[in-house]
């Protein structure tokens, strides 16, 4: 007996794993998504791991760029095969495939893309914000389904809420005792003979913008030239381009480039703007690690959220994208723990902050410091009222990373289990940095401008140890002497009894500790 038509069918079209799309929370329909609209969409396939040939499989030897793009180009030759068919079948097209970053760009009519995927596209307002977003499941056929790790751009809504953007105004006291950058690292011991000089750091930027005008005199009132800056475009995002309302960006991407700048003068910055979007944040981050111009040796990612916010399959393609750049590249990728203490801003319970929560991502608490001269006097966790460095154990990841099976981690305090870590260490947060945006002094901190503090340093441990650290939380976690723990404080939001203490060892608070430059820069030489 011949099988009905819909019995064939469901066996071999099936449901990717990221959760069911509703209707976006606090935003209405505008209107169905016209159907001759043509949309570029982002496929990552998954990842495979590359047998490493003998000769390259040092840590100080790491495979290049080139060698990984014609690695993966045999990889994924049969995925790139069945995306085309299913794309032909479609009545898509493949714009363009970047074997290297596993990654193939399809575009096609909405009306193509919506009977493809099985979905219902619409554009949606929220606030001030208009975006794409689909109602239901997507669906893909099962040979495409186990190679395909995540579909983005079908969504366009905004991946940072604008309420959890890591810029808060500053007081005039934090004004008055706000310090110039490149005095954090006098501060904290980092190396004077080194400049960072030979090495890249990459900027992830979800908007905003930076004048030549602020830069000039920024690095002027820290006596010192602007260094090499340059800008990569990601998904048409330039310089400037979709800021958020008050140019809020605009003051994290001042606090990245000068902080960076001004600790290391010798190394070269790369901001990639981007887009505040799953597909954007994707791109721009696989768009750095693969970068064969300006070939980051660390990456800077300034922006994040609640950790169960996230949609999975974004989250898994950027946990993937990290492994890489740590098991092929030897890229160092820095990121915040968050500025809303251990509810990261949440109504109810303890939440840890994604990308933070990565188990291929280092982590990065903040601090409060006193400082009298040139030297730091105190220094305790960061936390004012309801903001301050988040941190935690993560409900995501429910298996502690080998690196962190030695520190003795707290279990989670609202569910009691174990998990990842966060954050991993910390560095000056508050009172926060004297910049210059929009031809002005502004001071502005959060755990955000630890980030780039880090990049820094790891930029010059680089170019002291002659080799790209990559991956270093191993070597911290096995050494934490290295860095000056913090041992007072908390990131209870005030009035709560959510959240963790400063302790001996590692804490929810500020991970291992703060920088020791001296000590960082002569165990990773040796």
């Amino acid at each position: 007996m011949t099988k009905s038509k819909s019995k064939q069918t469901n066996p071999i079209v099936t449901p990717l794993k990221s959760k069911k799309r509703a209707r976006p929370t606090h935003a209405r329909l505008n209107r169905r998504v016209k159907s001759r609209d043509i949309i570029e969409i982002s496929i990552y396939l998954k990842y495979i791991p590359i047998d490493r040939v003998p000769a390259t499989s040092s840590p100080t030897n790491w495979i290049e760029r080139e060698e990984i793009h014609a690695l993966r180009e045999q990889q994924y030759a049969n995925h790139v095969s069945l995306l085309r068919k299913f794309a032909t079948k479609s009545g898509l097209k493949i714009a363009k495939v970047h074997s290297g970053r596993r990654l193939v760009h399809l575009t096609g009519s909405a009306t193509n893309l919506q009977k493809a995927f099985r979905i219902k596209l619409g554009t949606y307002q929220e606030g001030d914000q208009t975006f794409r977003s689909f109602k239901g499941k997507l669906y893909l056929p099962k040979n495409l389904k186990e190679r395909v790790e995540a579909v983005l751009g079908l969504d366009t809504q905004p991946i940072i809420s604008r309420q959890r953007h890591p810029m808060t105004p500053a007081s005039q006291a934090e004004v008055v005792s706000s310090i110039l950058p490149n005095k954090a690292g006098q501060m904290y011991g980092f190396p004077m003979n080194l400049s960072g000089a030979g090495q890249s750091i990459a900027l992830i930027e979800c908007g905003g913008g930076y004048q030549d005008t602020d830069l000039q005199q920024a690095f002027a009132a820290m006596n010192l030239p602007v260094p090499t800056i340059n800008t990569a475009v990601v998904d048409d995002a330039l310089n400037g381009k979709n800021a958020l309302t008050n140019s809020e960006a605009d003051f994290e991407v001042a606090l990245d480039i000068q902080v960076a700048g001004g600790l290391a003068p010798g190394a070269s910055l790369t901001v990639y703007f981007t887009t505040n979007s799953e597909k954007g944040l994707a791109d721009a981050i696989s768009q750095a690690i693969s970068d064969p111009i300006h070939r980051p040796t660390i990456i800077a990612i300034s922006w994040g959220d609640t950790e169960t916010n996230w949609d999975r399959d974004l989250r898994l393609t950027i946990d993937s994208q990290f492994l890489d750049a740590a098991q092929n590249h030897g890229i160092t990728v820095l990121v915040p723990s968050g500025d809303y203490l251990a509810t990261n801003g949440e109504r109810t319970g303890a939440h840890v902050q994604f990308p933070a929560s990565s188990c291929y991502a280092i982590g990065c608490g903040g601090t409060t410091i006193t400082v009298e001269g040139d030297q730091i006097a105190s220094e305790v966790v960061w936390k004012q009222g309801f903001i301050g460095t988040g941190g935690g154990i993560s409900t995501v990841y429910t298996t502690v990373p080998s690196f962190q099976l030695g520190a003795k981690l707290p279990l989670n305090i609202d569910n009691g289990r174990a998990g990842r870590g966060v954050p991993d260490i910390a560095a000056h947060a508050s009172p926060g940095y004297s910049l210059f945006v929009n031809n002005r002094q502004v001071t502005r901190g959060g755990t955000s401008a630890a980030v780039p503090l880090w990049a820094a340093l790891t930029a010059l441990l680089n170019q002291g140890a002659g080799r790209k650290l990559g991956f270093f939380l191993p070597e911290l976690y096995s050494n934490p002497q290295l860095l000056r723990c913090i041992t007072e404080g908390n990131n209870f939001p005030t009035g709560s009894t959510i959240g963790y203490s400063a302790r001996e060892g590692w804490s929810g608070c500020t991970g291992l500790g703060v920088p020791d430059g001296e000590k960082l820069a002569a165990y990773f030489k040796a």
